[in-house]
């Protein structure tokens, strides 16, 4: 066992950080989930900006690697087709507000968690993940799709990412805790945080909500659902900030106008890998999770 945490020291050698366990004496899982917090913490850095998946001790690099494929061969597909479907039946262009402002919002942030919904529902394992790995599995098609997204654009339009009256409106900056942000560098009103935010922030919510129904109740499960509110609202009102009803736009002010969505998301990762940790440590039958990871 020491030379198993061992390993994970040198893993996560780059953080400089070790943390100090009284451990539970079942295979030390509050130290386990204490390093699985800094792999967590080293997505925005590895999972996003270079677009690197990066494994938790439950989940290996090739399950990292096909939901980040997924987003690419499984997402972008479905989310184009969908959209194609609409406009043969209902006619208009990709221009019209309903369509880039409203159905596109609302099929991109549902279709980049049917991988994790998947995934849970034929392996079965929606008990034995951690909050982390809610979390990666959560952001890995965000990141594919994000990835295509932007690669297809910037092959096709020569000043993707610069508008004429907002100057540079997509950012990727070194070091931006989540690069990939939309924002008007003259005068902002609002932004759009990267596609893998808001998956992972709606797959951490359900897995919450999954983890705690048995000792909350089933209402529990409007958590995730409200996140996926919030994270339509926040990019229907990008898209369509200028064409979209007064009301909408004044909800999304309510909510902060996308400036909130990065904080909310790491108070609540914090808590839910606080809460993971108090379980592994304080609770006499030893961790519910963190079982041996799959080959």
């Amino acid at each position: 066992m020491d030379r198993e945490i061992s390993i994970y020291r040198q893993d996560l050698s780059s953080i400089f950080l070790a943390v100090p366990c009284r451990a539970c004496d079942k295979s030390h899982a509050g130290q386990r989930i204490a390093y699985d917090a800094l792999a967590i913490y080293v997505v925005p850095l590895r999972g996003v900006a270079i677009l690197v998946p990066v494994p938790s001790k439950t989940v290996t690099w090739k399950q990292v690697s096909l939901f980040v494929l997924s987003g690419v061969l499984v997402v972008i597909p479905l989310t184009n087709w969908t959209m194609q479907g609409l406009h043969l039946i209902f006619g208009g262009q990709t221009t019209d507000t309903w369509s880039f402002a409203v159905m596109t919002p609302i099929i991109e942030e549902v279709y980049k968690l049917l991988p994790l919904a998947l995934f849970l529902f034929f392996s079965r394992r929606a008990t034995s993940l951690s909050l982390s790995d809610y979390v990666l599995l959560g952001a890995a098609p965000g990141i594919g799709f994000q990835f295509a997204e932007e690669l297809s654009r910037r092959l096709t339009q020569s000043h993707y990412g610069v508008s004429f009256l907002g100057g540079k409106t997509l950012h990727w900056e070194l070091f931006d805790l989540f690069p990939g942000y939309f924002e008007e560098s003259f005068i902002p009103t609002m932004m759009n945080v990267t596609h893998p935010v808001h998956s992972a922030m709606i797959a951490l919510g359900f897995g919450i909500a999954y983890r705690y129904t048995s000792c909350l109740t089933r209402w529990v499960y409007v958590f995730p659902a409200l996140l996926l509110c919030w994270a339509i609202l926040n990019h229907a009102a990008w898209n369509g900030q200028n064409r979209l009803p007064d009301w909408i736009l004044t909800i999304h002010e309510w909510t902060g106008e996308g400036y909130r969505t990065e904080g909310f998301f790491l108070l609540l990762l914090m808590a839910g890998l606080l809460k993971d940790y108090w379980i592994c440590t304080v609770s006499v039958n030893g961790c519910p999770f963190f079982e041996a990871k799959p080959s």
